[in-house]
């Protein structure tokens, strides 16, 4: 997807927007929450509103839209989503137009989901005979016990049929190789589902045309996530900054924005990314992410307890203008080490005077390069290769007293904890803790 593209600069606002194409899924979604019906002028903003990927804007500020920009807007919109050429007759009012063009659309992927409804109940049904030839004989029961697991199989697939992936996934494939380790008393109803599943996916082959909006909207999207991964991981790693599992995927388009305006303060943009979101709403979304860390294992107990207070002091601190975080990142990074000490002996690993060694080889062994070679890997590889890399590469590097850190930036466990740096009281260094405490709660939690 070409960025350039897909921006449209709105006067009355003042504002760049990107928009993201509208989707097979959104035929379903769209509705009117609101407690008063909204004019149709009103569900065109709600509509566009709905689809900007970029800059956050609130729908209040977007109401302001003059109606010259929103014709425009829509316009571009309409354009670059339906196939049809599009004629708005003279006089005619163009809010009126653009629903028209919607319900259009979502009228005909409604036929689209009757016509598949009706081919899984006409499929099913056969998948009933063929259950009921194969288990009367030998339960001389009524088929209608086994109608629950009938319905939640025909609710799998529509399900399976929802996320197009059927053609894709070999299904035939898993079945013959299940097939093989059952009993011949289900032999013929594995073959009756692989047989359901071959017609389906033929089925799918001749109406491929009803899923082309879902799959251009996809491919879309997955090529421009991937070009912004890149991009985002590029400016992260250049300013020493990780995404964690538990933050949104969306702040990658953020920082991708923030790096392509440039300027000399770029770096306190991108850091001031991070501040604001986890300042925002007293804290909300670092509380929230810590909640989630206390069933995990490694984290329970205590841990979690030190770690929960140290949120406490900095909400406190908050509120009086103290800076928590030369209280607490020693705090935090006494914590990381010690639950990756603890995850390195789950995992066969034995520590004797500072060094570590594998338990079954008595090998030496170096804790960081084992935790990078045998950890499960829980985010995009992108953002997963260079969470590692802060967490083992740059807060464990080889700090010798006196010396520089091997890496050259002074976010080093050994500096901060022997001392020798003492500034290290930095929100940036606070966040980044506890954006390494929730990697590692995600990974041994995927172990």
């Amino acid at each position: 997807m070409n960025d350039e593209d897909e921006k449209f600069y709105i006067e009355s606002l003042g504002l760049d927007i990107r928009l993201r194409p509208y989707s097979f899924n959104d035929y379903f979604r769209l509705s009117e929450d609101e407690d008063e019906p909204l004019t149709e002028k009103g569900r065109v903003k709600k509509i566009l509103h709905d689809h900007i990927i970029s800059p956050p804007v609130e729908f209040e500020n977007f109401e302001e839209i003059s109606d010259t920009d929103l014709e425009c807007l829509g316009s571009e919109f309409l354009n670059k989503n339906f196939d049809s050429e599009l004629e708005i007759f003279d006089g005619e009012d163009f809010a009126h137009f653009f629903l028209k063009v919607i319900n259009d659309e979502e009228n005909r992927v409604a036929e689209s989901r009757e016509k598949i409804n009706a081919y899984l109940i006409k499929s099913n049904q056969e998948l009933i005979n063929d259950v009921r030839k194969t288990f009367e004989p030998l339960f001389k029961s009524s088929i209608f016990s086994l109608q629950p697991q009938i319905n939640i199989l025909s609710d799998s697939i529509a399900n399976i049929s929802r996320s197009i992936l059927l053609p894709y996934l070999g299904i035939q494939d898993s079945l013959e190789s299940i097939s093989k380790s059952i009993s011949s008393i289900n032999q013929l109803l594995i073959e009756s589902l692989q047989n359901q599943f071959d017609s389906f996916a033929n089925w799918f082959e001749i109406h491929d045309g009803i899923f082309a909006p879902f799959r251009k909207y996809w491919l879309s999207f997955e090529e421009e996530y991937r070009i912004t991964e890149e991009k985002a991981v590029e400016v992260l790693r250049k300013y020493h900054w990780l995404i964690s599992p538990s933050m949104p995927l969306s702040l990658l388009y953020k920082i991708v924005k923030i790096d392509k305006k440039g300027g000399k303060h770029t770096r306190a943009k991108i850091n001031h990314l991070f501040y604001d979101y986890f300042e925002q709403n007293n804290r909300i979304n670092l509380l929230q992410m810590i909640e989630g860390w206390v069933n995990i294992p490694l984290f329970k107990g205590r841990k979690f307890k030190i770690i929960s207070d140290c949120v406490e002091v900095i909400i406190l601190c908050d509120s009086n203008n103290t800076n928590a975080a030369n209280v607490i990142v020693p705090t935090l990074i006494a914590q990381i080490d010690g639950i990756m000490s603890e995850y390195s002996e789950m995992n066969g690993l034995y520590c004797k005077k500072t060094k570590w060694y594998n338990i079954e080889t008595a090998q030496r062994i170096n804790r960081e390069d084992f935790i990078k070679e045998n950890k499960s890997q829980i985010m995009p590889s992108l953002l997963d290769e260079l969470a590692t890399e802060i967490t083992l590469d740059i807060l464990f590097q080889n700090a010798f007293r006196g010396k520089a850190p091997e890496k050259g930036i002074l976010f080093s466990r050994h500096k901060i904890m022997h001392g020798e740096n003492l500034s290290y009281g930095r929100r940036d260094y606070m966040i980044k803790a506890f954006l390494i405490l929730d990697f590692l709660a995600h990974i041994i939690d995927a172990t």
